[in-house]
C-alpha cells in the first residue's frame, strides 16, 4: 500500500536540528540549510503481511515496515551546509603545498569515509494556492548528493531523502499546516 502527496509552494526552506531531539528543529536564519522552490514530494509506502490464521476478529494485517522518503526540486544550499550533512567533512587553514611560508588558504577535506548523516530535518514552505505555512519535520539522510569541488559554489538540484523512522516513539514524521 502506498501514499503520495505532493505539495506546490512558495517562501520554502529547510532546516537542521540536533539528532536525537525530538520534534525540536529551531526554524531561524542559523539552522537554515537550503531554499528550494521545486515541487515537494512525500512517498509512504506500508508493507503488510496478511496473518488471517490468528483469527482475529477486526484485524487481520500485521504492519511490518513504513517506508518513507521525500524528494525536493530546486534546492541550493548554504555553503555552511556541507558539514551539517555529511561526515568526516573538516576546515582549516593552513600553508600552501610547496610555499615557502608566505601563503596560507583556507580548505575543505573530505575524507573517504564520509557518508550522509541521518539528521532532523523541518521543511517549512506557503502552499502557493491558500498561503497557509506548511511544516514537515522529519528524521531523514540523504539519497544522493552531488557533491561540489567548493563549498561555496552550490547550484540548484533535485534531492531525495530517505524518511528514518523514530527510535524514541517521536513518530515517523510530522505535517504541521498553519490553521
Amino acid at each position: 500500500m502506498a501514499s503520495t502527496h505532493s505539495f506546490v509552494q512558495v517562501n520554502a526552506q529547510i532546516y537542521a536540528a540536533t539528532l536525537g531531539v525530538a520534534a525540536s528543529a529551531l526554524v531561524s536564519s542559523v539552522n537554515e540549510l537550503a531554499k528550494f522552490d521545486g515541487e515537494f514530494n512525500i512517498d509512504l509506502t506500508f508493507d503488510q503481511i496478511t496473518s488471517k490464521w490468528r483469527q482475529r476478529i477486526d484485524q487481520d494485517r500485521d504492519t511490518i515496515a513504513i517506508n518513507g522518503s521525500c524528494k525536493i526540486g530546486g534546492v541550493q544550499f548554504r555553503a555552511s551546509t556541507l558539514k551539517k550533512l555529511m561526515s568526516s567533512v573538516s576546515s582549516g587553514t593552513m600553508q600552501l603545498y610547496g610555499s615557502s611560508g608566505t601563503a596560507t588558504a583556507s580548505f575543505w577535506e573530505i575524507r573517504s569515509s564520509t557518508a550522509p548523516k541521518t539528521i532532523q530535518l523541518c521543511f517549512q514552505f506557503t502552499h502557493s494556492y491558500d498561503n497557509k505555512k506548511v511544516q514537515i519535520w522529519t528524521r531523514a539522510q540523504t539519497d544522493n548528493f552531488p557533491m561540489p569541488f567548493s563549498p561555496e559554489v552550490y547550484t540548484k538540484q533535485d534531492l531525495s531523502f530517505n524518511m528514518i523512522g523514530s527510535t524514541n516513539g517521536g513518530g515517523f514524521f510530522k505535517y504541521l499546516k498553519e490553521i
